[in-house]
């Protein structure tokens, strides 16, 4: 918890960033993962166009909201689940121009059977499995806005620690003051992938890496120039 002492130097110095020529802006974020994919696609055998072109590359990013992560005692959980979004880059076509990226709404799951404690349990590592789930929009035929779906699954390891702690920083032109509660990561995962958007269809193959940040919530001021 905030010490008495940080929490009056916090009011004071936005009492202080109240006068003409200052700033003050509050901010809040969620514990999250981000991650990014980059594989390749296989159209299934009987795949007429617009499917993609066999062994094309495909790019994706993803960030996910995982509130589980806020509970420090949860550390060793043996599941873990998150929503959030996801930004993908199509194949190419094998006719036509290039499809427009995808996106859309998308769900994360992860189960851990082996969750190895360091550090006295205050540092895990995680090796289980990654599902997913995806709600996809986007132009994969000429002309047309699409929506479809994507599913991906494969083994995933995290090493991971939390984070509970007040931080602070100060220049004589800026300050910031905030808490942040949640797990620090980083995550490794190979997956099978399965999309289909529109007429088209195709298999993938995808490595990826990604990392979590715990919740945070503060203040931060300074001068206007």
């Amino acid at each position: 918890m905030p010490r008495p002492a940080d929490v009056v130097r916090a009011v004071a110095l936005a009492g202080a960033s109240a006068c003409a020529g200052c700033f003050v802006v509050p901010f809040v974020s969620p514990p999250v993962r981000a991650s990014a994919t980059l594989g390749r696609a296989f159209p299934p055998p009987e795949a007429a166009p617009p499917s993609p072109s066999s062994g094309t590359v495909t790019a994706g990013a993803r960030v996910t909201v995982h509130p589980l992560a806020m509970v420090r005692s949860l550390l060793r959980r043996p599941a873990d689940v998150g929503i959030g979004y996801v930004f993908d880059t199509p194949p190419s076509q094998r006719e036509g121009p290039p499809s427009r990226d995808l996106h859309g709404a998308c769900v994360d799951a992860s189960l851990w059977p082996w969750r190895i404690p360091l550090q006295s349990s205050r540092r895990v590592v995680r090796i289980g499995l990654a599902a997913r789930g995806e709600l996809l929009v986007g132009q994969v035929s000429p002309h047309a806005e699409d929506v479809g779906f994507g599913v991906m699954a494969g083994p995933e390891v995290e090493f991971v620690w939390t984070a509970d702690r007040v931080f602070s920083s100060q220049t004589p032109t800026d300050w910031t003051y905030g808490r942040a509660l949640g797990e620090i990561g980083f995550t490794a995962s190979l997956l099978g992938s399965y999309r289909a958007v529109g007429d088209a269809s195709w298999w993938s193959v995808v490595f990826g890496l990604g990392f979590r940040l715990p919740a945070s919530v503060g203040i931060a001021g300074g001068l206007l120039r």
